[in-house]
């Protein structure tokens, strides 16, 4: 039998395991630095990849006319003026979105971005099914471009915004 003074195996591993404290260190001190340690490797996990600069083919500074065009007749036909509520006009839509595309931030870059290459995809995809501009389409044309551009991942996501 074990001697009742004598400790067991147990409490002998967990009296010599903390070496943190053995080393002068208070509890304190531990806990701050073993959170300053966790806080710091989550913030290199968290931090966002570096995102290349677009060039300026990709991102003009200002909408051309065509774009333009394209992009208040796409919201006249997603906000009509059928009387069910307010209209692309009402809205002031157009207005609205040249003002979000204003910030510079990389957000908005990618935005501006996604816009003006997806109004020159839906251009693109208009031209090749028939040879007239998007806007120069009849309503149930126009929805029946717009139907199968929006089917696409890039179209879903370009008229989200």
């Amino acid at each position: 039998m074990r001697d009742k003074t004598e400790p067991r195996a147990s409490n002998r591993e967990f009296r010599h395991s903390p070496r943190a404290f053995e080393l002068g260190m208070t509890r304190r001190e531990f806990l701050e630095r073993s959170g300053t340690a966790a806080l710091l490797v989550s913030l290199a996990a968290c931090r966002p990849p570096t995102v290349p600069q677009p060039t300026a083919e990709e991102l003009p500074a200002t909408i051309d006319a065509a774009t333009e065009r394209l992009l208040r007749q796409v919201q006249l036909d997603l906000f009509p003026d059928d009387g069910d509520g307010p209209s692309a006009e009402d809205l002031q839509a157009y207005d609205y979105l040249v003002w979000a595309l204003a910030d510079h931030s990389d957000d908005t870059n990618d935005d501006r971005r996604t816009i003006i290459s997806g109004a020159r995809r839906l251009q693109a995809a208009t031209q090749a099914s028939s040879s007239t501009p998007y806007e120069s389409l009849s309503a149930n044309e126009r929805d029946s471009v717009l139907r199968s551009f929006v089917a696409s991942t890039d179209g879903e996501r370009w008229v989200s915004l």
